[in-house]
């Protein structure tokens, strides 16, 4: 347990570029390196070292850690399936007057979110998709 945050961790704080899995790594490492020290000092025959010993704040924090992630990941998937469950109640035709006269539109055609595929846009703004900042935009007709 806990290799992938040495593997991510370390190779993302060598690029430059550290995240969480790097402050775990490192946190979780200098526990068990420091407790390796602490138990070669007490094999040497200091006994006041016995108190040095963090191998279980390690496991805790790695536990933790990958619990979190977990729970993340289960929410991330009920969250997806109840916008998915919403926007599956959304009607497939809109009433509008023109003219004087009630129409039925394919909503479909109008008036939605989508990323970048049309060229008349009526509002810019900014949105998330897998973790990157992208420019979204509201359609008046694609």
């Amino acid at each position: 347990m806990g290799r992938s945050f040495y593997l991510i961790g370390f190779k993302s704080l060598f690029k430059g570029h550290p995240n969480m899995d790097s402050l775990v790594a490192l946190g979780s490492g200098a526990a068990v390196i420091y407790s390796l020290y602490s138990t070669v000092l007490i094999y040497l025959g200091n006994e006041h070292s016995v108190m040095n010993l963090y191998y279980e704040s390690a496991g805790v924090i790695l536990t933790l850690i990958t619990l979190g992630k977990y729970f993340e990941a289960v929410s991330k998937e009920r969250t997806s399936g109840a916008i998915a469950a919403l926007v599956s109640l959304a009607p497939k035709t809109a009433n509008v007057m023109r003219n004087g006269e009630e129409v039925k539109l394919n909503v479909e055609k109008y008036c939605y979110w989508r990323y970048n595929c049309c060229t008349t846009w009526r509002k810019n703004t900014f949105g998330w998709k897998d973790n990157k900042k992208v420019q979204v935009r509201l359609m008046k007709q694609c």
